[in-house]
């Protein structure tokens, strides 16, 4: 080959690497035109030599304009000075990590950039000169998602703190209200237990002195009997009547003795249930012909009507014939014209005796304490009529010993109707249980006279859902209880009480969640609702509707007035436009 062919050849290959190395400069910058990040090139003084199109599509600068002013100037001020020194910072680091910059958009904008860069030299080593390359991704969205992310850990950490601060208040006033309703269950139980123990004496003491009074009573009266029998032709006239009103006083007053012992023995508890299998028609018959005799001449006539269908009893005959005879002696005693009737009836596993007269009636007032110890009528009545107050009070014991109760149904001038309940069997327990549940919630509302209201009584406390039956129901009152909240929103639906009573420290559900869900339920929500508890906070049960507050232990006056104060033509408005403290 010659000289001239050799040199040909060389400038051909030269030629050919020029062009393969300007072709493969217009792929990369093709490439680097198209990237979505912006890639740029700076001098050692941090000037911009070259930036791609991404520039102008994240920062909004123009591309001809920016090259030339050092990278800095579009750098957010609080972020210039570390950036410049982190990027000018080179010896020992030819590649810095990346690091997160706030840029400047043209429309003045903050922009989050993450920062690449590398340096290196161009040239031969004695003329080399030193440039800056990098590349700036856009982590605004990634930056701001953080920055929400972090905002709302801040808030949800402020509600936590806020909702453990409320709780752990909740928990202080749980814990306060509980130790202050223990307080005074504790006071409660050390005044029932004098209490309990001040009956016992008294009724020990009335025991005594009943037996004590008893047997020289039983001697006046035997040897009375024995000289009106044998001096009858002996003795005056006059002297004879004496003695018949000495031995006429010697029997009321040995009755009344009775009836003091048979009531200490109710008391201290002494009272055997002997049961045993009879009929209830001839039981009924011997009670009527035992009183016939205290009847005044024939304006007054004793009838029965009695089921054929009853079936036999099975209970304590000798205490329900003492109390259908105290029932009878009762009746006569108030009653001067008409009838006085014994109607027997059975209302599923129970019999409902009742002893209806045409007599003077009790006024309304009177029938809240008719079976109140020593409580009579009135004045006038007791001295017309005479009586101890206690024959209706031991009937009521005697018939609740046999697992049942005494109800009076009465209107002043119009008779009265006296209703004893026992069941068809006696049962033990059965009667135990009846202090605290006066019969199954269905047989009470059977037994309801039309117009009797009924009272559903929410409480865990069976003391208390007794004694709201026992002080209730001589106002004229039927009460169910619930021992839940379950129970009482059931009961709350299936019986619709004339009102209810709430506690609110209740097993398993908070009785003001209680208050709120009746409150809502179109089922119950016109129902007032009396809250009954030993936590005081009024404003609060107003507020979610109650109709009325009262503070355990239960005061039977106030009960009773907050009742009389539910107006029937109004209850199924909002207990709002109604509320019970307007009348306290």
């Amino acid at each position: 080959m010659s000289p001239l062919d050799s040199s040909e050849l060389q400038l051909q290959i030269y030629h050919r690497l020029v062009d393969e190395l300007a072709a493969s400069e217009r792929r990369y910058r093709e490439l680097v035109e198209h990237l979505r990040e912006v890639v740029f090139e700076c001098d050692s003084g941090g000037r911009l030599i070259f930036l791609n199109q991404a520039w102008v599509e994240i920062l909004g600068h123009p591309v001809k304009e920016s090259i030339g002013h050092s990278i800095a100037e579009f750098i957010d001020e609080e972020d210039r000075e570390a950036a410049l020194a982190s990027i000018m910072a080179r010896e020992g680091r030819p590649a810095l990590e990346p690091r997160e910059l706030r840029f400047r958009h043209q429309n003045g904008d903050v922009v989050w950039l993450e920062l690449s860069t590398r340096t290196f030299e161009e040239g031969i080593e004695l003329s080399a000169v030193e440039r800056i390359v990098g590349s700036l991704y856009n982590i605004n969205d990634r930056k701001r998602a953080r920055e929400e992310l972090q905002k709302a850990h801040d808030q949800l950490e402020v509600r936590v703190e806020e909702r453990t601060t409320e709780l752990r208040e909740t928990n202080q006033r749980l814990r306060e209200e509980i130790a202050e309703r223990e307080q005074v269950e504790e006071a409660l139980l050390q005044a029932k237990e004098a209490a309990e123990a001040a009956t016992n004496a008294k009724s020990e003491f009335l025991a005594k002195m009943s037996h004590e009074l008893r047997t020289p009573m039983n001697a006046i009266i035997g040897f009375t009997r024995l000289v009106m029998r044998r001096c009858k032709d002996i003795l005056p006239a006059t002297q004879f009547d004496n003695l018949g009103k000495i031995l006429i006083s010697a029997e009321r007053l040995l009755a009344l003795i009775n009836d003091i012992l048979d009531l200490a023995k109710v008391e201290a508890r002494r009272i055997e249930i002997r049961p045993v299998t009879f009929a209830l028609e001839p039981l009924i018959r011997e009670c009527l012909h035992t009183v016939e005799p205290m009847l005044r001449g024939e304006k007054v006539r004793l009838l029965a009507e009695v089921s054929p269908e009853l079936p036999e009893l099975t209970t304590d005959k000798d205490r329900l014939n003492q109390i259908l005879t105290n029932l009878l002696s009762n009746a006569i005693k108030f009653t001067e014209n008409g009838s006085i009737k014994v109607t027997a009836e059975r209302f599923g596993e129970e019999i409902t005796i009742a002893v209806v007269d045409t007599g003077i009636g009790i006024p309304a007032p009177a029938l809240e304490r008719i079976f109140e110890e020593f409580h009579q009528v009135d004045g006038g009545a007791t001295r017309q009529h005479g009586g101890t107050g206690l024959v209706l009070s031991i009937s009521r014991h005697f018939a609740r010993l046999l697992g049942g109760d005494i109800s009076v149904q009465s209107t002043a001038g119009h008779g009265s109707t006296f209703s004893v309940t026992i069941p068809i069997r006696y049962d033990a327990g059965q009667a135990a249980a009846r202090h605290t549940r006066l019969g199954s919630d269905e047989n009470i509302m059977a037994r309801a006279a039309p117009n009797q209201k009924t009272i559903l009584v929410i409480d865990d406390d069976p003391n208390v859902v007794y004694l709201l039956g026992e002080n209730l129901a001589e106002a004229g009152y039927r009460v169910i209880g619930a021992a839940s909240a379950d129970e009482g929103r059931r009961k709350a639906r299936q019986f619709r009480p004339f009102a209810i009573t709430l506690d609110i420290l209740m097993p398993q559900q908070h009785g003001w969640q209680m208050l709120h869900e009746l409150k809502t339920d179109a089922n119950t929500r016109d129902i007032p609702i009396i809250v009954l508890s030993v936590v005081d906070n009024k404003d609060l049960a107003y507020r979610l509707g109650a109709f009325d507050c009262l503070l355990k232990p239960v005061d039977r006056d106030l009960m009773i007035a907050s009742l009389s104060r539910i107006d029937p033509t109004t209850r199924g408005q909002s207990d709002e436009k109604n509320p019970g403290r307007g009348g306290r």
